[in-house]
């Protein structure tokens, strides 16, 4: 995946979905290329079913339930990190992506005992690429066990014809280690997710879509984020999401907190480095005898995200992504209104609402404000069999009595951000 270019400054008017749906929709004209066709014409088809969906007025019909095969420990955010060599300067290094919020880096073996000390997780990567000393590396340093180790990552982007081959690497990995996840980055645009997750059979599902890009497909930004949840949903895993961050740092926060309501549950970042350490022509600078670790601003908004999830994610995690609501401006193909049957409606513009439900049939409500420029006002109304709302305080972490008055909630949104609502509700006796 080719870098995206970082500006130094932005300058941009945001008019939020309408933005993206003013752009030319390959999906939805014929004048494409018949090596595409069959492409766009699985599109369609998949977009009339969800649409359909979408548009329903009642809760969803009761299915028989799906194992859950594995969950992430945490809302994971991996990053990569410039290392210094020095075991004592690693030390320094992971204190500081625990005080700034990052929970996990992509790296080899070499760094799994400092990350171990400190709280955080690694994704391990083979050296130079070798799969076959990965699993070595695994069995000799017994990783199936390690607290430390997310996950390994195993390649970028494969067409389907290679689906087979990555079938028996998640085979052969998981025989090595039950406890942590092959991980693949699939490329949206294919369309083969859903073949990828049936054929191979991974234990986490991961993609990227830079929808910020015009050339990318923007249209159908939330769309895929719906197709990638239900596959995800099919196969009782979750939806982990490469986050392009050649884009401002409140376009980085909206993706995020917008794939959030849509259950996503791990991140990852092209490109990733943006957590480093001062150096001169001698080597790092040393104040005081430690090095001096630096960040970028895309680095830091990740990180206050991780903050965030830290009294977020244990709710979030437990939980399935039930459906997605919106208020105008609709995301393109399966945006509608919320039905009037439905136990709560919303007022605010650029409101993307993910409800979720935990095995105790307990009900929550992310709301995300996907404005990148401005505050928004949301206020939501409740009704039977809604008893009482909470609200999570992101400082704390604790539950309080939801703004405003009883059973209509009122929220004031800071731009890209989201805040998480526990829906009470009366009991059947």
């Amino acid at each position: 995946m080719a870098p995206s270019a970082v500006p130094s400054t932005w300058h941009f008017a945001y008019d939020g979905h309408l933005m993206l749906t003013n752009q030319q929709k390959e999906a939805v004209t014929m004048r494409v290329p018949l090596s595409r066709l069959s492409a766009i014409l699985l599109l369609l088809s998949v977009t009339a079913g969800t649409i359909h969906a979408e548009d329903k007025t009642e809760e969803p019909k009761k299915e028989a339930p799906v194992k859950v095969r594995y969950r992430p420990p945490e809302i994971m955010l991996v990053i990569s990190v410039d290392w210094p060599a020095a075991e004592e300067h690693r030390e320094t290094m992971a204190k500081f992506l625990v005080e700034k919020g990052i929970n996990c880096v992509e790296a080899a073996t070499d760094v799994l005992d400092v990350c171990r000390r400190n709280g955080l997780y690694v994704r391990v990567g083979a050296r130079n690429g070798d799969l076959g000393s990965l699993l070595k590396e695994i069995e000799d340093l017994n990783l199936k066990d390690d607290p430390a180790v997310f996950g390994y990552f195993i390649s970028d982007r494969r067409k389907s014809s290679a689906f087979q081959t990555w079938a028996r690497w998640v085979q052969l990995f998981e025989e090595r280690d039950p406890n942590h996840p092959a991980i693949f980055i699939n490329r949206a645009l294919w369309n083969e997710y859903a073949l990828f997750a049936d054929v191979v059979k991974p234990m986490i599902l991961d993609f990227y879509h830079y929808h910020w890009d015009g050339k990318r497909k923007p249209d159908r930004y939330q769309f895929y984020l719906h197709l990638f949840r239900d596959v995800a949903k099919k196969h009782g895993i979750p939806v982990m999401r490469c986050v392009g961050t050649g884009v401002s740092p409140p376009q980085l926060l909206q993706t995020m907190y917008v794939s959030l309501a849509y259950g996503v549950q791990a991140f990852h970042f092209w490109v990733p480095w943006h957590v480093g350490h001062e150096k001169n022509d001698k080597g790092p600078v040393l104040k005081d005898g430690k090095i001096v670790p630096t960040i970028t601003p895309w680095g830091e908004t990740i990180g206050q995200f991780g903050k965030d999830m830290r009294a977020m994610g244990p709710t979030l995690l437990k939980s399935t992504s039930v459906a997605t609501y919106y208020t105008e401006p609709f995301p393109q193909y399966i945006g509608k209104k919320i039905p009037d049957e439905l136990w709560f409606s919303a007022t605010g513009g650029y409101l993307v609402i993910g409800h979720f439900q935990d095995e105790k049939k307990e009900d929550y409500l992310l709301v995300v404000n996907s404005h990148v420029g401005e505050e928004k006002k949301a206020e939501l109304t409740f009704k039977a069999p809604v008893s009482g709302v909470q609200w999570m305080d992101k400082k704390t972490g604790k539950w309080k009595p939801a703004p405003g008055k009883p059973l209509v909630t009122s929220l004031s949104i800071k731009a890209s951000d989201g805040e998480l609502l526990w829906i009470q509700k009366k009991k059947n006796p």
